[in-house]
């Protein structure tokens, strides 16, 4: 108990005993958007089974800082056309959409330039429709990692690229021999934005 009171007390001393400039974790709001591009690659069902021949966008929103670490979410969407219906059955397309977390380290070059490495964790939906109709769901996880290299124009904007490596991982219901080439999928992410 003893042991648990100081460790406490020396927390609330390392917290609030802080100067307002070296605060631990803070408040950094930014808003990011943009344009994205999922390139599918492998034998799966997203590769084989689909031709991404439309860009997506994203919207992610950057919350805390901690050092130089950043937390934030970061929502995306990509339409996919299906070409192969002896695979997707008569899907005539597809709505990827993604949640995640992610967590970048802020790498400051100079003045206009930095780059951030970056992971991410989060949730995947295949929204699948066809003749006007929703033909079905997979949900997933998703797990990336890259990195956001950024040209910083003066302090309110920012033109970034992201250049990344995802994996999906979903839950569709089939037969043992196919699961893996239905709940497996691999893409590299080009994104282009804007942070405010």
């Amino acid at each position: 108990m003893r042991a648990l009171f100081f460790g406490i007390l020396l927390i609330t001393f390392v917290s609030f005993g802080q100067d307002k400039k070296e605060k631990i974790v803070k408040f950094n709001p930014h808003f990011s958007l943009g344009a994205s591009y999922n390139n599918f690659f492998g034998d799966n069902y997203l590769s084989k089974g689909h031709k991404n021949d439309n860009y997506g966008f994203f919207l992610k929103l950057n919350a805390l800082q901690v050092f130089n670490f950043n937390i934030g979410g970061l929502f995306d969407k990509t339409r996919l056309k299906a070409i192969d219906t002896a695979i997707g059955g008569n899907v005539g397309s597809s709505n990827l959409n993604t949640a995640n977390v992610y967590l970048n380290y802020n790498m400051k070059l100079n003045n206009h330039f930095s780059i951030e490495p970056e992971i991410k964790y989060g949730g995947v939906e295949v929204r699948q429709s066809g003749f006007e109709k929703n033909l079905g769901v997979q949900f997933g996880k998703l797990y990336g990692f890259g990195t956001n290299f950024n040209y910083k124009i003066d302090n309110s904007l920012t033109f970034f690229m992201n250049l990344s490596y995802n994996k999906f991982i979903l839950n569709v219901k089939t037969t043992p021999e196919f699961e893996n080439y239905f709940d497996n999928s691999n893409s590299f992410n080009v994104s282009l934005g804007i942070k405010l």
